[in-house]
C-alpha cells in the first residue's frame, strides 16, 4: 500500500473510523447491559476489548499486508520491551508456539545438547501430552502440588536419569511455579529449561515476568488467555546458544498483531483487575474452607490469574458434578480444571495430587469484564448450594 498522500485518502481512512466507533458502540460496548441474576451468563473466559482493537484491526485490513509487515515487527518490539526480553518469535497458533520450541531444541545445530528420538523431559501434568506427539520425545510426569497446581519441585532431582534432557514447567492457573528451585535443578543436572506461560501472560515471580527465568517459553494469545488475538501465540527465546538455529514457523498474521497491539496496551489494567477479582472471591470462599482447597501463592509469586481454581474436599459432604450442575442451572458458568488425560502413563512419582484436583476441581471465570455484582451472586449461590447439602 502506498503512503497517504492525498486529501481524498485522509477523508476515506478517516470517515471508515468513524463508522467503526459508531458500530462498536452500538453494537458491541457493554456499559448499557445490566446484569441480571441468573440470566445473564457469568463466562469463565471472555474477550474484553473496546474500539481500539477494531480501529488497528481496520488499520491492518487496508494494508492488505497479510504476512509480516509492520503490526508484526511493532508487536514484537512492544512484547519486547514490556517483557524485558530481546528476541520473540510471534506464531500463528499457541500449538505452532509449542512446536516451535521442540524444533528449536531438536535441532541439530546444538550438536550434543539437541533432543534426540528417545530423549525423556520430565514435565508437569498440566502440559498437554499432545504436544509431545510429533516429537519422538519422551514426556516423564511429575505429580504437582495441592495447593499450588504446579509440579512439585521436590520430586524433580529424583525422576533425572541419563536419558533427561530437559524440564519442561508450567505455571497453572496464572500461579508462578517454584521457578527459582526448578531453575537451579536444571542449571546443575546441565538441562533445558522451558515454561509454559499459556495461563500466565503478566504474572510475575521476584518481580521478575515469568516466561523469562528459562532458556525458552511460549505464551498463547487464544480467547481462554488473558490477553488475545483471537489465536496466536509467541515463543520467547532466553538463550544465545538459540540465535544459530535456522528456524521455519508459520508467523502470525498482521491481523492478528494489530489486535495483540491494543491487548498489550491493556494488559497492566488486565492484571489488576484480575487481581481484584481472585481475591473477591478468594474472600469470599474462605468460610467456606472446610469443603474447598483453595489456592495459594507462594512467597515472591504476583500471579496474573486466568481463572479461579476450586477443588472439591474429600469430606465436602457433596460432589463436584452436583455444585458444577446448580451453578451453571443459574448461568455461572464452568470448565473442568487439569482435564484427566489416561494418556498420561509415563510417571516418575505418584499421581496422587493431580488425581484428585483432576477429578474435583473446576474453573469460575475472572474476566475484567464480571462485575461486583456478578460476583456476589457467585457467592450466593455457592452459599446457598453448601447450606442446602448441609
Amino acid at each position: 500500500m502506498t503512503p497517504i498522500n492525498t486529501a481524498r485518502d485522509l477523508e476515506i481512512k478517516t470517515n471508515i473510523q468513524k463508522l467503526i466507533k459508531e458500530w462498536y458502540e452500538l453494537k458491541l460496548a457493554r456499559i448499557n447491559f445490566p446484569f441480571i441474576h441468573g440470566h445473564t451468563a457469568i463466562p469463565v473466559f471472555d474477550k474484553v476489548f473496546d474500539e481500539e482493537e477494531l480501529l488497528m484491526l481496520s488499520e491492518s485490513c487496508l494494508d492488505f499486508k497479510l504476512t509480516k509487515g509492520r503490526f508484526s515487527r511493532l508487536y514484537e518490539a512492544q512484547m519486547a520491551k514490556f517483557f524485558g526480553i530481546k528476541n520473540i518469535i510471534l506464531t500463528i497458533s499457541e500449538q505452532m508456539a509449542f512446536h516451535t520450541v521442540f524444533q528449536i531444541l531438536s535441532s541439530s545445530d546444538l550438536d550434543s545438547q539437541s533432543l534426540l528420538p528417545g530423549d525423556e523431559i520430565i514435565s508437569s501434568p498440566s502440559i498437554p501430552e499432545y504436544i509431545f506427539n510429533r516429537t519422538n520425545i519422551t514426556p516423564v510426569f511429575i505429580d504437582i502440588e495441592p495447593d499450588t497446581y504446579n509440579i512439585d519441585a521436590s520430586l524433580i532431582q529424583n525422576a533425572i536419569n541419563s536419558r533427561t534432557k530437559g524440564i519442561f514447567i508450567s505455571h497453572t492457573a496464572g500461579n508462578p511455579s517454584k521457578i527459582d528451585e526448578i531453575s537451579e535443578i536444571a542449571k546443575n543436572n546441565g538441562l533445558w529449561l522451558i515454561e509454559s506461560c499459556i495461563d500466565a501472560i503478566g504474572s510475575k515471580f521476584d518481580n521478575k515476568y515469568v516466561g523469562t527465568f528459562s532458556d525458552i517459553s511460549i505464551f498463547g494469545f487464544g480467547q481462554n488467555q488473558q490477553i488475545t488475538t483471537g489465536e496466536g501465540g509467541a515463543v520467547f527465546i532466553n538463550n544465545t546458544l538459540f540465535n544459530k538455529v535456522e528456524l521455519f514457523s508459520s508467523a502470525m498474521t498482521e491481523m492478528q498483531a494489530s489486535i495483540g497491539i491494543a491487548q498489550l496496551r491493556k494488559l497492566p489494567y488486565f492484571i489488576d483487575a484480575r487481581k481484584r477479582n481472585f481475591y473477591i472471591l478468594l474472600d469470599g470462599l474462605k468460610p467456606f474452607q472446610n469443603a474447598f482447597k483453595l489456592p495459594e501463592i507462594q512467597n515472591k509469586s504476583e500471579p496474573c490469574w486466568a481463572y479461579f481454581p476450586i477443588v472439591i474436599k474429600k469430606q465436602a459432604g457433596f460432589k463436584k458434578n452436583e455444585l458444577v450442575k446448580y451453578l451453571e442451572k443459574y448461568n455461572i458458568l464452568t470448565s473442568p480444571f487439569l482435564e484427566f488425560s489416561v494418556e498420561k502413563t509415563r510417571w516418575a512419582s505418584g499421581k496422587e495430587n493431580f488425581d484428585h484436583i483432576a477429578n474435583n476441581g473446576f474453573k469460575i471465570g475472572l474476566s475484567p469484564s464480571i462485575g461486583d455484582e456478578a460476583f456476589k451472586y457467585i457467592l450466593s449461590k455457592i452459599k446457598e448450594f453448601i447450606v442446602n447439602n448441609e
